[in-house]
């Protein structure tokens, strides 16, 4: 039950942040990046940061709300 409860907390977060994503998606990336990991369990994605940061935002620039979320998903936890 502690996880669902805490993908349930992220997936709200991360509505909140792509708000903003036509009027800054720059800043979207860099806090989606650091909120991804702030809770994942993955000590090796610290080290890949500049290039989970590039991907997201190909996927910002390309892809619809929900595929954003699935690879964050898959990505941090």
């Amino acid at each position: 039950m502690g996880k669902d409860f805490k993908a349930i907390i992220v997936s709200i977060n991360i509505d909140y942040i792509l708000k903003n994503i036509t009027k800054a998606p720059k800043r979207c990336a860099r806090n989606l990046i650091e909120l991804g990991l702030a809770t994942t369990l993955k000590d090796n994605l610290k080290l890949q940061k500049e290039l989970l940061y590039n991907n997201l935002m190909t996927l910002l620039e390309h892809s619809n709300l929900l595929e954003i979320k699935n690879w964050f998903f898959r990505t941090f936890f």
